[in-house]
């Protein structure tokens, strides 16, 4: 299949990539398609590093962004990444799958995509610094932490409610637990099943007053629990806008103590009254009701004379400050007040002037422990004498209560700050204005006061957008349309910052504009972020369009749905006969029940993707293998939404596989005939050892018998002669003939002497191999009439002596084969070095024969040959013809070593017993 310019391109590691050439991953796995679309990004415009590195790690290539990355890493081009990094490397390359990873380089943390290409041995490695991303999510989970803990614990209850659809959308736990509802009972409620039917136009009228932009009456409401009963709640809304859509956050603080304390009292203040009015003379049974009043009141009371001595406290007093009635009475108050500064006389003289007071102060406890109490004191009578009556109420969760409120208020300030969300205040009248911490720190500014807020404000926006924002502000406060807007500001040290910015009007009765309250927060970072994943998105469709991996998107029912150029080239179809049909149509019939079981589970969400290798069915009938890689695409909730289908042809690499396959057969039957033919080899081997064994006795009979035939035969003649000389006495000619005689018998002795010598073991050995094989020639000249050529290829060095021997012994035992069986008087001996091993070969124009019977003959010949050379590490070919002659070629290393080291040349391997 042709390939395009830029495909070849991304294939060649070594080339420098023009700018504009795409890096496209082969072998992306699991990637979405926002993914893909990033990892396409040019890589010298891409502002995240892009890295290319050879299967050996070492880094071939870095776009500019990735050199920063590189210095942390401690490596340039043309050396190895980090040992960690190489890890990664090498697990893509194996599984040819893509590898993701968070690693610390530095103070820096970065997400790595390690992007595989198995066929060209190189991974392409995208980076992104996602270190304050990492900080700002942190920071704002614990925020929201923070915040789900205090609204979930704070003691008052807090609930959440649609002003438009009256539904209630959420409620902490104390609001659940005062109304004794279950979460999901208090979300399937309306505002009007909180409240008794009578109070419903009351609540129906507050809310309408804030739908139209005014601050509704705060009082105390009536709620409806569960069970029916009724609850008294002191209540503080708060309009805020969620989604777009209008919301009141009621903050619900249980009175019904309270109200029912107050409204005994009230009755039985007013029975006290009637029963005063009525007669004077049921006084006694009346003091024993305010008793039993005074005594059932949730607030301590005390009587204290003008001594600074308690003359009478409630139970509920005694309770408060752990002592009982008797211990209290006449005990000084100083001994309970927690503060040191305490002085009765004070306090009378305060009364005196005003009548009452009312304040805050803490008592101390039996135990020790300060309680904070909220005291109203005042001037009465008691049994004659001026005396002071003091109610204190234990204000210690009310403390507790806004000790959490001013955490609250702290923790919004820093979850305001991380969130990077200000919020403000515009008193239009005055044109002056509140602003929070983040606030001026969006803005680059240090806190402090604003002086003519409008235009102070104005002139932080860039110019172009200046006329925009005020009319935007003049819109609102006419309320012509609301405040909702984008519009950029000029920081001090120069940089641009985008703001989005909401607000809304609070109005009074009239209508008339009294503030705005709103928010700003800073975007630039999702800005930047939409405007690369716009045009991540074009890269991603250039990428899908233009690239040469095929590629599909395939809905959940295994219909295709779009496909790029490269898949319909891979199956020899047009688009438009691809799209609308099912995958299963162009899936080879073997392959479809397990292709159809990975879809099914990634249509179920049990796997992300899934991979395998099939047979695609080409539009021409032809069979088509691919590496297919298939990742589904979820919503926000994980759902499967679609499937992004990767297809490499690897149709050559299985045939190359399934050629390899047959090779291996091929390999292993020659493996078991080799091994059968090693089997007859150590059969062959003994029975040679046998053989030799058997030629040597000969040998030594053959040797015995030349001595005893020859030499002895010939020395005892000489002997005689000599003996003829010393008996008798002779004259000169005859003594001088014997004398010729006896020299004759002992030269042709010692000339066979000297010749069993050299058969045995000449003394040529100690000269040069080509003396010895000339030696050799002369010696089957003489004895054999067998004329032997001997050539010489080159110089050839002298080889070591059990190498000459050898090659003695195989020159004479073919020469001898050759007087033998050949029927010719002439032969050639050619002998060369080339490289590390030495060839010797006999040439002859005889009779011939068939190679393939040596493996039936027996003896120690030319089989007894090829063992020998095998032995040495060297290989013995013969080539043999009936009738045309025959060619021994001998070849072995020239310095033989052990059997198990020995190694033929290259150019020898062909060399074997064959035709």
């Amino acid at each position: 299949m042709a390939r395009s310019r830029k495909s070849r391109v991304i294939d060649d590691v070594h080339r420098p990539r023009p700018k504009e050439e795409h890096l496209l991953p082969q072998e992306p796995a699991d990637q979405g398609v926002e993914e893909l679309a990033w990892l396409a990004r040019i890589p010298q415009e891409n502002p995240d590093p892009v890295l290319r590195v050879s299967a050996e790690h070492v880094l071939l290539y870095s776009n500019p962004a990735g050199e920063e990355l590189c210095r942390r890493w401690g490596c340039r081009l043309g050396q190895k990444v980090p040992a960690a990094i190489q890890a990664l490397i090498s697990a893509a390359l194996a599984e040819g799958a893509v590898v993701r990873q968070k690693v610390a380089v530095a103070s820096h943390t970065y997400g790595l995509t390690v992007a595989p290409s198995v066929a060209n041995g190189y991974v392409t490695i995208y980076a992104r610094d996602i270190t304050d991303c990492q900080r700002a999510q942190e920071a704002l989970r614990q925020a929201e932490e923070r915040f789900r803990t205090i609204f979930d614990t704070t003691s008052d209850g807090i609930l959440l409610h649609d002003l438009e659809t009256r539904k209630l959308t959420m409620g902490n736990k104390s609001c659940l637990q005062m109304l004794g509802y279950t979460e999901e009972e208090f979300l399937n409620l309306t505002v009007a099943d909180l409240h008794p039917e009578e109070d419903l136009p009351f609540i129906n009228a507050q809310i309408d007053t804030f739908l139209q932009g005014r601050t509704p009456i705060r009082r105390d409401i009536r709620f409806k629990r569960k069970d029916g009963s009724i609850l008294f709640g002191d209540v503080s809304p708060d309009l805020v806008r969620l989604d777009g859509k209008p919301h009141v956050v009621v903050a619900l603080k249980d009175i019904t103590e309270r109200k029912r304390m107050e409204e005994e009292l009230r009755r039985h203040a007013e029975h006290l009254e009637e029963l005063v009015a009525a007669r004077t003379g049921e006084l006694q049974e009346s003091e024993a009701r305010y008793r039993s009043l005074y005594h059932s009141i949730a607030d301590g009371i005390f009587v204290v004379g003008v001594d600074g001595q308690i003359d009478d406290v409630n139970e509920s007093a005694c309770a408060q400050l752990g002592y009982t009635r008797a211990e209290l009475i006449g005990m000084p108050l100083s001994a309970v007040s927690a503060r040191p500064d305490f002085h009765l006389g004070k306090v009378f003289d305060r009364l005196r002037a005003a009548g009452s007071l009312s304040y805050e102060t803490a008592h101390r406890r039996k135990d020790g422990t300060i309680v904070p109490v909220e005291l109203s004191v005042t001037l009465l009578e008691y049994r004659g004498r001026q005396a002071v009556l003091g109610v204190a109420r234990d204000i210690a969760e009310r403390k507790r209560a806004e000790e959490a409120l001013r955490e609250s208020e702290a923790e919004l300030a820093a979850a305001q700050r991380l969130a990077h969300i200000g919020s403000w205040q515009w008193n239009i009248a005055t044109d002056t204005a509140h602003w929070s911490e983040e606030t001026f720190r969006i803005f680059g500014l240090a806190r402090g006061p604003l002086q003519q807020h409008r235009d102070d404000f104005i002139s932080r926006i860039v110019p172009e957008d200046r006329q925009r924002v005020d009319q935007a502000l003049s819109d609102a406060v006419s309320g012509t349309r609301g405040y909702d807007l984008d519009y950029r500001i000029r920081l001090p040290d120069g940089r641009e910052r985008v703001i989005h910015a909401r607000a809304q009007v609070l109005r009074n009765g009239d209508g008339q504009p009294i503030t705005m309250h709103g928010t700003v927060q800073d975007i630039t970072e999702r800005r930047q972020a939409e405007e690369t994943l716009r045009e991540s998105e074009e890269r991603f469709r250039t990428a899908f369009e233009e690239g040469a991996v095929a590629m599909a998107l395939t809905a959940l029912d295994s219909t295709l749905l779009k496909v790029n150029s490269a898949f319909c080239r891979m199956l020899g179809f047009d688009e438009s006969e691809l799209v609308g049909r099912s995958y299963t149509e162009i899936t080879h019939p073997d392959d479809r029940d397990a292709n159809l079981v990975g879809t099914q589970r990634l249509a179920c969400g049990v796997i992300p993707s899934f991979h395998m290798e099939k047979r695609y069915i080409r539009k021409d009938g032809a069979v088509v293998w691919g590496d297919m890689h298939t990742a589904s695409v979820r919503d926000a909730q994980g759902r499967p939404l679609y499937c992004v289908t990767h297809v490499q042809d690897i149709t050559d690499r299985r045939q190359a596989e399934e050629a390899l396959r047959r090779l291996n057969e091929q390999l292993e039957l020659q493996v078991a005939q080799r091994t059968e033919e090693l089997r007859r080899t150590v059969d062959r081997l003994q029975q040679l050892t046998l053989e030799l064994s058997q030629a040597e006795d000969r040998e030594r009979k053959r040797i015995a018998d030349i001595l005893h035939d020859d030499v002895q035969q010939t020395l005892a003649a000489a002997k005689f002669h000599l003996n003829l000389l010393s008996t008798e006495p002779r004259s000169a000619e005859e003594s001088q003939e014997i004398v010729g005689q006896v020299k004759h018998m002992l030269k042709d002795a010692i000339e066979k002497s000297r010749r069993l010598s050299h058969e045995l073991s000449p003394a040529l050995y100690q000269v040069e191999l080509l003396e010895i094989l000339n030696w050799l020639a002369r010696h089957m000249q003489e004895k054999h009439g067998l004329t032997v050529r001997v050539e010489a290829h080159g110089p050839v060095d002298s080889p070591s002596e059990p190498l000459k021997a050898f090659l003695y012994k195989v020159a004479q035992e073919l020469l001898f084969n050759v007087v033998k069986h050949a029927g010719v008087r002439e032969v050639r001996l050619r002998v060369r070095r080339m490289g590390p091993s030495l060839y010797l070969s006999v040439i002859d124009r005889g009779r011939g024969f068939d190679p393939q019977k040596l493996e039936r003959a027996g003896g120690v010949g030319l089989l007894g040959i090829r063992e020998r050379v095998q032995l040495l590490g060297g290989r013995m070919k013969i080539r043999s013809t009936p009738g045309a002659g025959s060619r021994f070629l001998i070849a072995v290393p020239y310095e033989p070593a052990p059997p198990t080291q020995n190694a033929v040349p290259s150019e020898c391997q062909d060399i074997s017993t064959s035709p």
